[in-house]
């Protein structure tokens, strides 16, 4: 289940990870992958889209 993320969250959420990959620290400005947004907690299980509950990650880690 995805859910939408506001705009302005997701800038948060980069600025929190400094626009790196969660998983491997690569700069965004050095890949071509994009960045997704993932739960911690995910939806299923009850978490929420909230900033301390959201990572970013490049898209082809997953």
């Amino acid at each position: 289940m995805s859910a939408y993320i506001p705009v302005e969250l997701k800038r948060k959420v980069r600025d929190r990870f400094q626009n790196c990959c969660a998983y491997c620290r690569t700069a965004e400005l050095l890949s071509a992958a994009i960045f997704e947004f993932e739960h911690i907690i995910p939806l299923s299980a009850g978490g929420e889209t909230v900033f301390k509950n959201l990572f970013s990650f490049f898209g082809y880690l997953g």
